[in-house]
This record gives C-alpha cells, structure tokens and sequence, in this order.
C-alpha cells in the first residue's frame, strides 16, 4: 500500500507541475512582450562589473533593481532571471541584454523598451463624431497599451471614417505626449474636419427605350 500511495503522490506532484508549467507558457503567450539576452561561453562566471541602462530608462534602474548586483559571478541562469523579472514587471514591452568584456569582469547593457500605457486621451475638433466613437476607431482607451509605430495606421482608419462622413478633406494629428514615467504618456487628438462634401444635385438618365 506504501509503495501505491507513493507512486499516487509522484504521479500527482507531476500532474500539478505539468498544469503550473502549462499556465506560465499561456500567460507568457498572451503578453506581447519581447526578451533577448547574450553572453558568451568564455564570460559565464566572470563578476559583474558593472551595468549601463539604454534607452528611455537610462538613470532611473540601478543594478539593484536590474537583479544584477556587482561584484556577483554572471550566469546564464542569473541573467534569464533578470530578464524574466524585468519582463514579469509588466513595464518593458522589450529587454535586450548585452555583455562584454571589461577590466574585473564583465560590462553589462540593458536596452529597455518601456511599455506605453495612456494615462490620458485628449480629442478635439471631433464635431461629426462622438468622443466613444474616435475611441472606438482608434481601438484605444484610458489606460490601454498603445504601440507608438501604429499611430500612422490609427490616424489613417479616423481619416477614412470622417471620409464616410462626407469630411474627404479632413486632417488629423495624433501625438504622444511625455509624462513622469516613461511608461505613461498623453495621446492628443486633433481633428480638423474642414467642410463636409455636399450633394447639389441628382440626375437621373434613362438607359435605352
């Protein structure tokens, strides 16, 4: 019975392993989030040296927070660490991790590619069309991601719905605007609809007898 129960507890213990595995690679799946990391064979236990954040972060991470302490031997287990902590933060759409050789040790650079999140939406001149509906157009909304490369496409699906409007002249200017974290910004919308197209007459022709 001992050896029964035993081999029911192993079989279990697997079971549950296998389910928190499953779960971790679904919600891994679903964040649009990207991670690269490199470190050469002949640099794996080499100390930390010291750590440089790029990008928008530059000064606001030390090492610390980055899960890479000075002085501490570089692994490819400590640095998927790191990474998987930046990412499972929920404020870095990207991290890249760099390594290079350097007086006692290694010289690490994090390129951080925060998240943008929309701390505020700010529409004007949207007369023709409620503010619900340029959100909807837009497919943003407070406190929703937005991927600054879209914004070309976002401004092209509003000029193409006020055109439907009749507004074929309309021009529309998105724009990004900074705040304290460089995660949060304010999209501006500015929509200047110009005058509608109007239909002055309607002919009707007769085709054949």
């Amino acid at each position: 019975m001992r050896a029964l129960r035993s081999v029911a507890l192993s079989w279990a213990a697997l079971l549950w392993a296998a389910f928190l595995w499953a779960a971790l690679v679904g919600v891994l799946t679903l964040v649009p989030q990207r991670a690269a990391a490199e470190l050469p064979p002949e640099l794996e236990g080499r100390p930390i040296a010291g750590v440089e954040v790029l990008g928008e972060a530059r000064g606001l991470l030390d090492a610390d927070e980055l899960h890479l302490s000075l002085g501490t031997p570089l692994t490819r287990t400590s640095l998927r660490r790191a990474v998987l902590a930046l990412l499972g933060s929920g404020e870095w759409a990207d991290v890249l991790v760099e390594c290079e050789e350097t007086a006692g040790g290694v010289l690490v650079h994090v390129t951080l590619v925060p998240r943008v999140l929309l701390t505020r939406i700010e529409l004007e001149g949207n007369a023709s069309l409620s503010d619900q509906a340029v959100l909807d157009v837009l497919g943003v909304h407070e406190d929703g991601e937005i991927v600054p490369d879209q914004l070309g496409a976002m401004r092209a699906a509003l000029k193409d719905e006020l055109a439907l409007r009749g507004f074929v002249g309309a021009e529309v200017e998105l724009s990004l605007r900074d705040t304290d974290s460089p995660s949060r910004k304010v999209l501006r919308v500015v929509v200047h609809e110009g005058e509608p197209l109007r239909v002055s007459e309607l002919r009707f022709v007769a085709i054949g007898g």
